[in-house]
């Protein structure tokens, strides 16, 4: 996953290649983002930053970003 997050990173820089990516990955998310939609059920849920899209307050939203594996990844992530 990081060998793919480094090459679309290169191709945005040396291109501007814009790209959707469907993840489920923080890391990348963070890596890789500048804006995140969260979808759920076939709607979007919220739009904005990570930050943003964290704090967003939805059961859904919380049980993956709050969730005791994601909170660890995003004390981890040097954009959180």
């Amino acid at each position: 996953a990081s060998e793919f997050d480094t090459l679309l990173n290169e191709l945005h820089h040396e291109l501007g290649l814009t790209a959707l990516m469907i993840t489920h990955d923080l890391h990348s998310l963070a890596a890789l983002s500048d804006r995140i939609a969260v979808l759920d059920e076939g709607k979007v849920l919220t739009i904005g930053t990570l930050t943003e899209v964290a704090e967003f307050d939805h059961p859904f939203v919380r049980q993956f970003f709050r969730r005791r594996r994601g909170d660890d990844e995003l004390r981890a992530l040097p954009t959180y």
